[in-house]
């Protein structure tokens, strides 16, 4: 046993990641996953997971936004959307660890994308097709760096792998799927609440 599963054994908490890209889906399916009992976390806490400090730095987020349901779900998640933030390899080995990777249709993305951020996170305007160029690039790389991620999981039984289409239109075998990667023995519904930072920024939401 490493150190990581040894601290994670004794906190009794396994952790989980929404590994994918902006404008994905990804908020929808934190505000899914929130709402089951079993589990805590609320978005994106932009936390480069290098250490074991990094997974209470996690905890510590999570229970300042949600209170004591961070003590008492199986497991906390969080969300990555962005290349400079890194997973330790040691998490990516981990039997603790599970990871879902969400992945929107290339168009459907960038077009959202250069709506959602028409100055691409500057405060000068910026000409349309420069958003665009600069959308197509993150896509890109963002592509390329989750399989990245993961060859280095390789492990099928912790990860799952689904497009933002098949979220929408194939619902239930994504639920099933992920209560069987998670093993929950509560069912994820279609039905959630919103979050304390639902429409707030900083949350990726």
């Amino acid at each position: 046993m490493t150190l990581l599963d040894a601290h994670i054994a004794m906190t009794h908490q396994r952790f989980a990641f929404i590994v994918a890209h902006m404008r994905s889906g990804s908020s929808l399916l934190s505000h899914i996953l929130a709402a089951n009992a079993e589990l805590a976390g609320f978005g994106e806490c932009h936390i480069s997971y290098r250490s074991l400090d990094d997974l209470a730095t996690l905890q510590k987020q999570i229970a300042t936004s949600l209170g004591d349901k961070c003590d008492r779900t199986r497991w906390i998640f969080d969300k990555i959307l962005h290349n400079q933030i890194d997973i330790d390899e040691s998490l990516l080995a981990s039997e603790h660890g599970r990871f879902i990777f969400l992945l929107r249709e290339p168009a459907p993305s960038i077009a959202s994308m250069a709506r959602a951020y028409p100055s691409w996170f500057t405060d000068a305007p910026m000409q349309p097709q420069i958003v665009l160029k600069r959308a197509a690039s993150y896509y890109e790389a963002r592509l390329k760096h989750l399989l990245y991620l993961s060859c280095l999981i390789a492990d099928r039984k912790r990860s799952l792998f689904f497009t933002h289409n098949e979220l929408l239109h194939r619902t239930q075998d994504v639920f099933r799927a992920m209560e069987s990667l998670l093993d929950l023995s509560t069912p994820l519904t279609e039905t959630y609440d919103l979050l304390p930072t639902t429409g707030k920024g900083r949350a990726g939401d």
